[in-house]
């Protein structure tokens, strides 16, 4: 037997030690750290448990950084366990320093509020989606399936006095433990240091773990990998303040089995090249379709590296990991043809935003990448016709209409460049001329070599209507032409 053929038996050996659920996140690499072994057994996990992953409210939607605790708390909500969403209202005033090199920018009562309603929506529809997203995925909710419920931290936060804070939650914490944390000992060795409000962050989650703990059964906390800390100090809350009944904190060295809490923390994802996950071109992708269209959410998959893409297809899908292996098979054969980008795409566009969604996406991507004009015509033909394609466009700001009476004087048709400049594509008539002298300017995927000599003609309109712009490699506008 090799030596990886031996480790891999026993990974395998181990597995089987572990519950259902904790075998497959072990094997998709969603556990980074867990705070006792013993929440993964199958004792432990074979019977609901009540878990709860937070979002602060530092923006009207949650973004991709976000996806990988609400995926995660999916797959438990899959397996029959309950989830709390919890929406920091309160923590979101004060900003985690968990990760971060500068303190977070106040934000007033009115941006929080509108924070907080924008991510309670857009939480209910990602669990909505993602219950419909994994039954057509083969998964069949059991008859004691979990429940979501998403809270508020503000509720009962907003309730303490400074006196009942100081009492409940200070009185039970150690300065020495708080300044160990390694988001508050980074920033003390800053040179500007860390706030007394972002100090006190790690002590407001705790005494969130710890009511929810109370009041709600909760025995887990899932954060990503910072949030280790933050973690640990609801644990020691929970101990220091629940022992009275028995209840004890799920930490190495604890041999009470009885009626722990526990942390698990996830990877922090980054990519091949070792930069922080989800940012496009230095802009948030959010979940919010009005923030980020699904179109430039599933192009922000699609643009995932090769040596990413397994990865991702793992720990954000539902597929299984044998129907993956035979993706990643597949890919590698003709890496070109982006395969594997296309099902990681398609899977998450469908999770987040849905089936109608992805069909839109698809139709509009045939129609921004088709090679040619030829190309743009079959793939109206093959969506059902103009009024099919122009319904998938509709609400992009791809999607841009003139009226053929507005093209050129009346008397003969419009320059190319004249049309580039209604459609919005070039700031002017001049801006278009020089663009396709530099060969950068586009119709229908031909190059325009003269915007001004060039006409717009019915016969390049297809379906009587359309045309594709484009200006350098990725700038696509879809014109509709109203004819009067």
């Amino acid at each position: 037997m090799t030596c990886s053929s031996t480790t891999n038996a026993t990974a395998a050996a181990a597995r089987r030690l572990l519950s259902p659920l904790a075998a497959d996140l072990q094997a998709r690499g969603l556990i980074h750290a867990v705070t006792s072994p013993a929440l993964l057994t199958p004792a432990r996990l074979s019977t609901p448990l009540t878990l709860y992953t937070g979002i602060d409210p530092t923006a009207p939607s949650p973004h991709i950084g976000n996806l990988l605790p609400l995926t995660a708390s999916l797959r438990f909500l899959l397996h029959g366990h309950n989830v709390l969403a919890l929406i920091g209202g309160a923590t979101g005033s004060i900003g985690d320093p968990s990760g971060r090199a500068t303190e977070r920018s106040s934000l007033s009562s009115a941006v929080l509020a509108a924070n907080e309603a924008g991510i309670t929506t857009q939480v209910h529809r990602f669990f909505e989606n993602g219950v419909q997203y994994a039954t057509r995925r083969g998964y069949t909710p059991s008859a004691h399936a979990g429940k979501v419920d998403v809270v508020n931290n503000k509720h009962w936060t907003s309730k303490l006095s400074l006196i009942d804070f100081l009492d409940q939650v200070g009185r039970h914490a150690r300065v020495s433990a708080m300044l160990a944390r390694d988001s508050v000992a980074s920033r003390m060795q800053s040179d500007q240091g860390i706030s007394f409000t972002e100090f006190t962050y790690q002590l407001v989650q705790a005494n969130d773990f710890a009511h929810l703990h109370r009041e709600r059964g909760c025995t887990l906390q899932i954060g990503g990998s910072d949030q280790w800390g933050n973690i640990v100090a609801g644990l020691d809350l929970i101990r220091r303040t629940c022992s009275s009944s028995g209840a004890s904190a799920g930490t190495d060295g604890d041999d009470n089995d009885n009626d722990k809490v526990f942390g698990l923390t996830l990877p922090l994802v980054t990519t091949s090249t070792g930069e922080k996950f989800g940012k496009s071109a230095g802009n948030a992708v959010w979940l919010d379709p009005a923030m980020t269209s699904p179109y430039d959410y599933f192009q922000f998959w699609m643009r995932t590296h090769d040596a990413d893409v397994g990865t991702y297809l793992k720990m954000y899908t539902l597929l299984p990991l044998d129907h993956i292996a035979h993706v990643m098979h597949a890919h590698a054969q003709r890496p070109e043809d982006r395969s594997a980008q296309n099902v990681l795409a398609s899977e998450m566009t469908e999770l987040v935003h849905a089936p109608e969604a992805l069909s839109k996406v698809k139709k509009m991507s045939g129609m921004l990448f088709a090679k040619d004009g030829k190309g743009i015509r079959d793939v109206v033909d093959r969506e059902g016709g103009v009024g099919e394609v122009v319904a998938a466009f509709e609400g992009d700001p791809r999607l841009i209409r003139v009226r053929w009476a507005d093209l050129g004087d009346g008397t003969a048709p419009a320059s190319v460049a004249e049309v580039f400049a209604k459609a919005g594509a070039c700031r002017s008539k001049s801006e278009a001329i020089k663009l396709a002298k530099k060969g950068g300017l586009y119709l229908n995927q031909d190059r325009i070599t003269d915007a001004q000599a060039q006409k717009l003609t019915r016969a390049d309109l297809i379906g009587g209507q359309l045309c594709l712009l484009r200006t350098g490699k990725s700038n696509y506008w879809i014109l509709q032409v109203v004819m009067d």
